[in-house]
């Protein structure tokens, strides 16, 4: 019943094992034991386990569930939130009834809740479940305390918006720094706007990592690592670092540099502008300087829309649908269902920005697809000619409306939507400035 909400029309079988393993796979956690918890808290609310690695899932996993299962989403919040109520937290982590203190990256139970509440999820008391988020934002973003630096400072954050020299202190501080802007977001929705302006300014504690002097393969402008007082401390922003071992976590400075989701256009002037970023992208794919099929990678290739190269952003997608998926699996991985739930979301033509209400448009792989919603509308997307090597976009309509930009919002396609891509085999200017 599950696999059937979303109906994909190719006449290859080996797309169609792919594409509904995938889909499996983003159902495989975190598991239902509402009635099963090892530690009997009363009431009746839904409990979920086995919520291994949010750090994972809040990128895709969760975003293509609400589409698809948004009650398993709904049931999920109404769990964390009761997590809250008899746990005193809410972590990434979370496996048979106890939470895991260290985090891979940010407190990013909270992406998972304003993304459905930007989204318009119903059925969730959100001033009750904003409690989750302001519990973070205001208690926890403590960095890493399992191999701390000495003299880690779990507070340093809160203050100061950023974190200095440590283990995985800088994807920390990028990490957190979302946290924060997506909580922002929510405050102010709710009309808490002593909260959203102070969430929203320490959002922007990226600038200070931002070293604009470090020239790395002719590229300047890279997030560092500090000390307390303040000076950039030395290490190799190329490396992919071993986990848990140095300021980033499982990416390079080249990756975490482009982790800025809530200020693209920011995070572009300081690398020099439009073409200049571009330019520099392109460079890191090739060079393999960037792992941009793993999590912390997820979005760079969509930032190319940004520097007006919709183009490009097609041509290195598609790359990783053809080179890194097949038969035998995926890049990395699975992460419960962080992979799998990327390749869905391209495969069909469009990938989120989660946490916030919008989408990247990109060519299909199937001539046409069905996805049911829970409304009893359907998001239907097709495309003319598509093939292997038909992957750049040279128009699109929605709704039967022309349309010119590589972006789309949740509300375009909430109440269902009629997406058609015509794709041809070279760059055009489709979705261009």
């Amino acid at each position: 019943k599950k696999l059937e909400k979303i109906k994909i029309n190719t006449n290859s079988e080996e797309q169609k094992k792919i594409f509904y393993t995938a889909l499996y796979h983003t159902m495989i956690q975190p598991r239902d034991r509402t009635g099963d918890n090892p530690k009997a808290w009363p009431g009746n609310q839904p409990y979920w386990d086995d919520n291994y690695a949010i750090w994972d899932a809040w990128r895709t996993t969760y975003p293509l569930l609400l589409l698809d299962d948004p009650d398993m989403v709904r049931s999920n919040i109404l769990s964390f939130m009761d997590r809250l109520k008899y746990n005193g937290g809410v972590y990434d982590g979370f496996i048979a009834g106890n939470d895991m203190q260290n985090e891979q990256g940010g407190n990013n139970v909270d992406n998972v809740i304003v993304d459905a509440y930007r989204k318009g999820l119903s059925g969730i008391n959100w001033k009750e479940a904003y409690k989750i988020v302001k519990n973070n934002a205001d208690h926890n973003r403590k960095g890493m305390s399992l191999r701390p630096f000495p003299n880690h400072d779990n507070t340093f954050y809160r203050r100061y918006g950023w974190l200095p020299f440590g283990n995985i202190t800088s994807s920390y501080t990028l990490e957190y720094n979302y946290n924060d802007f997506c909580a922002a977001t929510m405050a102010k929705g709710l009309g808490k706007m002593k909260d959203y302006a102070y969430y929203l300014e320490r959002s922007k504690g990226w600038k200070n990592l931002w070293d604009s002097t470090t020239n790395s393969k002719g590229y300047y402008g890279f997030v560092g690592s500090k000390s307390k007082d303040g000076g950039f401390v030395e290490f190799d922003y190329e490396k992919h670092p071993d986990t848990w071992s140095t300021p980033f976590y499982e990416a390079n400075s080249w990756t975490y540099s482009l982790f800025i989701p809530h200020d693209i256009d920011g995070m572009i002037q300081k690398m020099g502008g439009k073409k200049q970023f571009a330019e520099r992208l392109d460079f890191a794919f090739k060079n393999e300087l960037i792992a941009y099929w793993n999590e912390p990678a997820f979005l760079t290739i969509r930032l190319l829309n940004y520097a007006d190269r919709p183009d490009l952003a097609t041509y290195w997608t598609h790359r990783i649908l053809n080179e890194k998926y097949d038969i035998t699996g995926y890049p990395e991985n699975d992460d419960t269902g962080a992979m799998s739930s990327w390749y869905v979301f391209t495969a069909l033509g469009f990938f989120p920005n989660a946490g916030q209400d919008i989408y990247y448009l990109n060519a299909p792989i199937f001539k046409k697809s069905v996805i049911k919603l829970e409304n009893g509308k359907t998001i239907t997307v097709k495309a003319t000619n598509v093939s292997k090597e038909n992957i750049y976009i040279k128009s699109c309509k929605i709704n039967n409306q022309v349309w010119n930009e590589p972006i789309i919002h949740h509300s375009d396609i909430a109440n269902g939507a009629l997406i058609v891509f015509d794709v041809v085999d070279y760059p055009t200017q489709w979705g261009k400035n």
